[in-house]
């Protein structure tokens, strides 16, 4: 963490739900975040900074949530290690495909506020 605030990089192809997001958080949490419009983009960030947390939707264009997680997962990089929250409708269907990837939750849209710091406290601690 940078001085008490949670560094954060949340993955969406919707400006709407980044911002909603963002929004949740806002004002619970201290933080920095970043944002990028899919996976191929996610992974350009985690290559250039490390971040505390990584929130990332499932079904995005391009490199979809599991295949940036898994992209970052083997590149070895600063946040190979880093809890990541994979937001999804879908989530049976996602865990089922996903095996065991480390450091991972599910969380199931929509995004209630609450639900959402409760499980950054958890990823938090993984």
């Amino acid at each position: 963490m940078t001085s008490n605030r949670l560094t954060i990089l949340i993955v969406d192809d919707s400006t709407t739900a980044r911002t909603l997001i963002r929004k949740a958080l806002e004002g619970k949490i201290e933080l920095v975040a970043q944002e990028a419009c899919d996976g191929a983009e996610g992974f350009q960030k985690t290559q250039e900074q490390k971040f505390d947390l990584i929130l990332s939707d499932y079904n995005m264009p391009n490199v979809n949530g599991l295949q940036f997680i898994e992209m970052v997962r083997k590149s070895g990089n600063q946040n190979s290690q880093t809890p990541v929250i994979l937001i999804t409708a879908e989530v049976g269907d996602v865990k089922a495909i996903s095996g065991d990837l480390p450091k991972v939750l599910f969380m199931t849209k929509p995004i209630i506020p609450k639900a959402l710091i409760q499980n950054i406290i958890v990823a938090l601690k993984m």
